[in-house]
């Protein structure tokens, strides 16, 4: 939530919990379509765990990105795989 006095220190929920410690943060710009969560989610845990005797958090930006090319390869338009986003290490 922004302030008048402060206009550039609004903080969005990834930014929060980048403040509160966690390393990163899988994200989106806007609004997904209630189709495209659990598909998401599902090839992204499925590369995060498909080696658990090395899990390493550093994985999730090539698990976000694996699971964003899915829906590109499926030729859907950009507005629903555009969305995603990684901030953080």
């Amino acid at each position: 939530m922004g302030d008048e006095t402060l206009t550039d220190e609004s903080m969005h929920l990834a930014a929060g919990f980048l403040h509160a410690g966690v390393s990163s943060v899988v994200a989106t710009m806007w609004s997904i379509r209630d189709e495209d969560g659990p598909v998401i989610a599902e090839k992204f845990y499925r590369y995060m765990f498909r080696d658990t005797q090395h899990l390493s958090h550093t994985d999730s930006a090539y698990a976000l990105n694996e699971a964003v090319r899915f829906l590109r390869l499926s030729r859907v338009l950009p507005i629903r795989w555009a969305a995603f986003i990684h901030v953080g290490a």
